[in-house]
């Protein structure tokens, strides 16, 4: 399906469940249209039921749904992203919270992204290019931390970066080849626990933190 315009994409998102207004509203106000990266090799997908080139705004927009409402973002929090992409969920993220904390590790994306966020005047987004290997512990602690590569293990210094009761989520690789997003919750022992498995994923990159 092709869409003319956000809103005919947030009515399709509804179709499938999402009713949280302030995400809807997101969606609204993002044009997905500029976050392509055709030209780009890095791909961050939903592996689920939409595998035609022309579901891709669709698959963009529903998996930032997802990752959106698992969080359960407040107005007041910190996020923290490593691995800004094209900055589409980046954008979507700054629309539902105070600041947003992104890093990209590649330069081509992150000047598309950091011109994207220009264009759209998103100002509560503070971005850097390197790796995101420790997080950024000056900006700490954060209220919701996401990875947008495959983690097998999440770093101590990581996980001392977000506050109690804050949210991870994150890919990971199972044995069988699946990628799997996951969601975490860090307890009173700075530890954490997995909540659950939200959905089958598909991206090109990984590493181990």
């Amino acid at each position: 399906m092709n869409f003319k315009n956000n809103l005919e994409l947030s009515i399709y998102l509804r179709s499938f469940g999402f009713f949280d207004t302030n995400i809807i509203s997101a969606i609204e106000e993002i044009p997905i249209e500029f976050f392509k990266t055709e030209n780009i090799n890095k791909n961050v997908s939903l592996k689920q039921k939409f595998k035609n080139k022309s579901d891709k705004q669709f698959n963009d927009a529903y998996l930032a749904a997802i990752i959106a409402q698992k969080f359960q973002i407040k107005p007041n929090e910190k996020i923290l992203e490593i691995g800004t992409g094209s900055g589409y969920l980046t954008a979507i993220f700054s629309r539902l919270s105070r600041k947003v904390y992104t890093i990209e590790k590649f330069k081509t994306l992150y000047v598309l992204a950091n011109n994207n966020f220009k264009k759209l005047k998103l100002t509560n987004i503070k971005s850097k290019c390197e790796d995101g290997f420790n997080g950024w512990k000056e900006e700490s602690p954060f209220d919701k931390i996401f990875i947008s590569f495959v983690v097998n293990q999440i770093n101590d210094n990581l996980i001392k970066q977000i506050n109690l009761n804050g949210k991870f989520i994150s890919p990971k690789l199972l044995l069988s080849g699946v990628q799997i997003l996951q969601l975490f919750k860090v307890d009173k022992n700075k530890s954490l626990s997995k909540i659950e498995d939200i959905c089958e994923v598909n991206f090109d990159f990984y590493k181990t933190l």
